[in-house]
This record gives C-alpha cells, sequence and structure tokens, in this order.
C-alpha cells in the first residue's frame, strides 16, 4: 500500500506505476484522481484501501503491505471498516513498529 500526493491510499506494492498499469511516474508524486484514470495491466482501476477494506470487511481477514504511508492513516481506516483485529500490519516505513500501537491506542501488538 502507498499514499498518493493528495494523501489517498492506494493498494500498489511498486513506489512508480510504470510495471502494473498503462502510466508512468511515482505514486507519491500523484493525485489520486491520476493514479484512478490509469489502467491497471489486465483490467480495472488502482484500488483504494477503503475499497478493499469493504471487499474484506466481515469475510475474511487482511494482511497489509505497508510501504510510504502514515500508521494513522491506516489505522483510522481499519477501525472504520472494523478490520483492526482482523488484520496482520507489515513494513518498512522508517517508523517504529510502536507507531502502530500508539496509533490504534494500544490496540495492536507488534
Amino acid at each position: 500500500m502507498r499514499t498518493t500526493k493528495d494523501g489517498k491510499l492506494v493498494l500498489m506494492h511498486d513506489g512508480a506505476v510504470d510495471r502494473t498499469t498503462n502510466g508512468e511516474g511515482e505514486v507519491a508524486n500523484m493525485t489520486f484522481d491520476e493514479i484512478r484514470a490509469l489502467e491497471v495491466k489486465g483490467g480495472g482501476k488502482v484500488p483504494t484501501f477503503d475499497e478493499a477494506l469493504s471487499l474484506a470487511e466481515g469475510r475474511i481477514g487482511i494482511y497489509v503491505d505497508c510501504k510510504r504511508i502514515s500508521p494513522r492513516d491506516v489505522v483510522d481506516a481499519l477501525e472504520r471498516h472494523h478490520m483492526l483485529e482482523h488484520s496482520v500490519i507489515y513494513g518498512r516505513m522508517g517508523l517504529p513498529e510502536a507507531s502502530f500501537r500508539v496509533a490504534a491506542g494500544g490496540a495492536c501488538d507488534a
């Protein structure tokens, strides 16, 4: 997962959109509208984290591979979709793992 230039969480493994879409550029330097206008190779649009959580909510647990994101934004989204206790969060964001515990009010175990 990555954050767009305007702060939207999107599902994108790579830092750039080049390999997986018909576009070029770094996710962090693109707005959500610019990314949403792209076509994913194989069809479809780049989904937001909220869209993915809406599909998973009440059905499955999720593994969240965080790249460049705000722990608070991730925890807020997980709480909105009642998925905090049904998630495994992984990633190296230059932040201590405790950042997620703090953002979740101590509800996460690192």
